[in-house]
Parts: structure tokens; sequence; C-alpha cells
């Protein structure tokens, strides 16, 4: 499962309308009528993080990990020709979870 504040583009300590914001502006990059699989994980992520109850819902349960073919997905989107920026490069960290301490 890839990170909800990654495919949003947003910080975990965004707010609500933080989150809706970042949530239209993909909507609007892609729309459903193009890209119903990208669309899917978008609405997806905005139904997880949507209020603060849902956010700490997902962080509280939300322990699956991510698939090779999300991380590989999410590496193409993420990394473009050139060097990344800071904000890219924090976004590729926060697609790959920290490794359990169990």
């Amino acid at each position: 499962m890839i990170d909800p504040y990654a495919i949003l583009n947003v910080s975990s300590s965004a707010d609500d309308e933080a989150i809706r914001q970042a949530y239209l502006e993909q909507v609007r990059r892609f729309p459903a009528e193009r890209y119903p699989q990208r669309f899917q994980r978008i609405r997806s992520a905005y139904e997880q993080l949507r209020s603060q109850r849902d956010r700490l819902r997902h962080q509280l349960f939300a322990s699956d990990p991510p698939t090779l073919l999300c991380l590989l997905e999410q590496l193409q989107v993420a990394l473009q020709p050139g060097r990344p920026n800071r904000e890219q490069f924090s976004a590729l960290l926060r697609i790959i979870p920290p490794p359990r301490r169990d």
C-alpha cells in the first residue's frame, strides 16, 4: 500500500483544507476519464485522509507493505529527467516505508 500522503503530495501534518485542495488539484491533473486507475488511487488516498478521524485510523491500522508494482509506478511518476529537487526527494522517501522493528 502506497502512502496516501505521497499520492496526494501533502505532508503528514496537513489539515483538512490542505488535503482537500491537494485532492482537487490531483483530480484536475488526472481526470477519471483519461486515468481511471490513477484516479481510483487518488480517490482512495483522499478517503483515507479526508478528516482527522480518518487520518488517525490510517495511522493506527494501515500496515500493508507496498507492492513492487506500486513502488515502481510511483517512482516512474516521481522521477523526471534531471536532478530531483528537495520536494521530489522527500516524496520519494515517503514512498518507501521505514523498516519494522518488532
